[in-house]
């Protein structure tokens, strides 16, 4: 298994994706040939969370850095189809992969609230397929974080907000995630890595 280098999931980090999704979008789309029709995902919030009435959307850059470098190496390819996850076919396809759709956002930062389009992707149904796992990754995890400081700012009013995730991080990708958060909001103050 590979540990992520940064923040960002980078293209080493292939083999931790979801091997569901890719085993779906090989069996069932490619091989039935409907992996070309279009697609169109929304992202949404249904409901928030007890005594919460909007969230701070992120995850925006994360997302756009890896559709952007997003390639499967002869390696990850390899590595998928000895564990009979994708087929022969399906392998030939991934060694030239690249993203197809479009996707359309809110801006990184911006208040929602439940039942916002927050992000879509119009893709073939197979290039939307493998970016769910990632999406329901990379948006979450940042828009909890910059949601928890803006609420922090807002309850301390003046009075200055230090920010310190990295001492009670389960990750140090969350860590790092937590201090990109806090920057982005302006929380004042030092933030602990």
């Amino acid at each position: 298994m590979n540990i992520p280098k940064t923040h960002f999931f980078t293209q080493e980090d292939i083999s931790l994706y979801e091997l569901a999704q890719v085993f779906s979008v090989s069996c069932a789309w490619f091989e039935f040939g409907m992996g070309e029709q279009i697609a169109t995902f929304d992202l949404i919030v249904r409901d928030m969370p007890k005594n919460r009435n909007f969230l701070v959307y992120g995850g925006l850059e994360e997302v756009i850095s890896f559709i952007k470098n997003w390639r499967y190496s002869r390696a990850d390819v390899k590595q998928l189809e000895e564990a009979g996850v994708i087929t022969k076919g399906f392998a030939e396809y991934l060694k030239n992969f690249k993203f197809r759709g479009d996707i359309y956002s809110m801006r990184e930062g911006n208040i929602f609230f439940p039942g916002e389009i927050i992000l879509r992707v119009e893709a073939p149904l197979m290039d939307a397929n493998l970016l769910t796992m990632f999406l329901m990754v990379a948006i979450p995890s940042n828009t909890i974080f910059l949601s928890k400081i803006i609420r922090s700012i807002m309850a301390a009013k003046d009075r200055k907000v230090v920010t310190g995730g990295g001492m009670r991080s389960n990750s140090f990708e969350a860590a790092m995630k937590y201090a990109r958060a806090a920057y982005i909001v302006d929380a004042k103050g030092p933030t602990t890595i």
